[in-house]
């Protein structure tokens, strides 16, 4: 796995402080690499709320299946909600955004998430995921992230701070992730990265055939 340093881009839009801002995304780029025409039968999952905007971009890469689960939304998640995904029968997905997901689960309930997601998604899947690293325990600020295109993210600054917690170290992403392999990783700024896995085809972990 290797992990890159992402230079902010000049583009970077912001309309002052607490606002959202537009922020380049490599991860996300990632994530997209090689789709499009390439392929018109995908199935994604995204934790996060819909939006236009994904549906679109979803849509003009193939997307055949789009589920929008409001998991990751404005307050701590609760991990629970993600047993709950394989509740109702669908087709398994080939993309999975994940967000933010291991800041907003209490520490013990972090190891569950990879295996939850797995549970639902097809060989060979990729998974995108944030990572905040803060120190001290300290109360993290919370972001609203959306995506914009298929190369940047909105960030939308939250009213409310999460509990102390200690935060995921970069050490402890691919031990978290598994039975994901990493396969991508950026720095975004020194508190944020972003990685993007895939779930090993033929993988032991395999419980469903496309």
């Amino acid at each position: 796995m290797s992990t890159r340093r992402w230079r902010r881009n000049s583009r970077e839009e912001s309309s002052g402080e607490g606002e959202a801002i537009t922020r380049p995304s490599p991860g996300i780029a990632a994530l997209f690499e090689g789709l499009g025409a390439a392929r018109t039968d995908l199935s994604v999952l995204d934790l996060a709320r819909a939006t236009d905007a994904a549906l679109r971009i979803y849509t003009r890469n193939g997307a055949r299946w789009v589920r929008f689960a409001s998991v990751v939304g404005d307050r701590v998640c609760d991990a629970g909600a993600l047993a709950k995904l394989t509740d109702t029968p669908e087709p398994p997905y080939d993309l999975l955004l994940a967000w933010d997901l291991f800041d907003r689960v209490l520490p013990h309930e972090r190891g569950a998430i990879a295996r939850h997601l797995a549970a639902v998604c097809a060989p060979s899947a990729r998974l995108h995921m944030l990572v905040n690293m803060f120190e001290g325990g300290e109360p993290l600020a919370s972001f609203r992230y959306s995506l914009v295109d298929e190369r940047h993210m909105r960030c939308e600054p939250l009213a409310f701070r999460s509990s102390r917690r200690p935060s995921v170290q970069p050490a402890e992403v691919e031990h978290l992730l598994v039975p994901f392999r990493v396969d991508r990783g950026f720095v975004l700024r020194p508190s944020l990265r972003e990685y993007v896995a895939q779930y090993p085809a033929g993988s032991v972990y395999d419980t469903r055939a496309r």
